[in-house]
Order: structure tokens, then C-alpha cells, then sequence
């Protein structure tokens, strides 16, 4: 397809080997890049922690993948307007307001 090798990248929301992000760190891994994974989004010193090892390791970052998507399980049953306000708070900050952060 196409060579990635050098190249760096970071893929969060790999939950389990069934997710697309797991699918994606494979894929962009089968091309030549390597891969670094694991980061709770919600912990803005781990999200620091981790860009400073990858300054240290890599001294830069080619590629970031981010491809989460969460909900409180109670919120999950019934209508997208009858999830609580809290639910609805944590959705949009793990989902999507932490792809901003990184």
C-alpha cells in the first residue's frame, strides 16, 4: 500500500483487539510505523507524560489517531435526549474534547 517506515504514531482507544483503533495501530504497524498506544485521555498529566516521552524517544510525532468513543453504560439504553447532563458531560470530554487536548 504505502511505506510508513521512520515513521511515528500514536493511536488511543485501542480498547480490546476488536476495536478500529486496534485495527488501525495494526494496519499503520504492517506499513513500517511504529506504534505507541496507551493513554487515559481524561488525566492531562498522563497526556503530558506521554508527549514528553515520545519528544524524548522520537523527538517528534508523525501520525495521531484518535478514535474513541464513550458513554456510561446507563446511558446507553433509550433515547440520545434522555442521557443525563453528567453522562452527556463525560461522552463529549473522553470523545471528543480530548482529541482538542492532544
Amino acid at each position: 500500500m504505502f511505506d510508513l517506515t521512520g515513521q511515528k504514531a500514536l493511536v488511543v482507544g485501542v480498547a480490546n483487539d476488536q476495536s478500529i483503533a486496534w485495527g488501525c495501530a495494526k494496519a499503520l504497524k504492517a506499513q513500517g510505523a511504529e506504534i505507541i498506544a496507551p493513554l487515559d485521555v481524561r488525566s492531562e498529566a498522563d497526556a503530558d507524560a506521554l508527549f514528553g516521552q515520545i519528544t524524548e524517544r522520537w523527538g517528534k510525532l508523525d501520525t495521531l489517531v484518535h478514535s474513541i468513543a464513550f458513554s456510561l453504560k446507563d446511558d446507553l439504553h433509550g433515547r440520545v435526549v434522555d442521557c443525563s447532563a453528567e453522562g452527556f458531560g463525560l461522552a463529549m470530554d473522553i470523545s471528543v474534547h480530548s482529541f482538542l487536548r492532544l
